[in-house]
């Protein structure tokens, strides 16, 4: 089933509850060290989500419905080049959901922390609408936050 850009939207509007303790797993590699969250969960609709998170050299955090990242926040070091503007983002951006591109189209935000990358976590999931209930077990990652990169 196709998911509109609408009901992504109405989605990431819809206030959430997360309950269960986010913790981060340490994922053996043997380049770099890795980490991964996910966590499912249900909006009062009884609409199934999970929140996934993954951390190495880079870093993203997603939202995903129905099996599709509906909202994205990454910091990588290849471009992305929006197809709707045709820009190319370099810097860490948002990704949005869009009939059309799917999880193409993205943008540059003014809200997420770019200093300290639990605390973007914590933003990504204010902005999702995520009201967490439960501890967030913050995490000392080797990777380097967006602020001290090179863009």
């Amino acid at each position: 089933m196709d998911i509109t850009r609408e009901e992504a939207e109405q989605i990431i509007e819809t206030a959430k509850v997360i309950t269960e303790e986010l913790t981060w797993n340490r994922v053996r590699r043997r380049r770099n060290e890795a980490w991964k969250l996910s966590v499912s969960f249900q909006t009062e609709n009884g609409d199934m989500l999970k929140l996934i998170g993954n951390v190495s050299d880079n870093y993203s955090f997603a939202l995903i419905y129905k099996g599709k990242p509906i909202r994205k926040y990454t910091v990588h070091t290849s471009p992305h080049t929006d197809p709707i503007s045709g820009i190319k983002y370099q810097e860490p951006h948002k990704h949005i959901w869009d009939d059309q591109f799917e999880d193409k189209c993205c943008y540059v935000p003014d809200d997420i922390s770019l200093t300290d990358i639990n605390d973007a976590f914590l933003d990504f999931i204010k902005e999702c609408k995520i009201n967490l209930q439960s501890n967030y077990n913050r995490v000392s990652f080797s990777a380097r936050p967006a602020s001290e990169r090179q863009w």
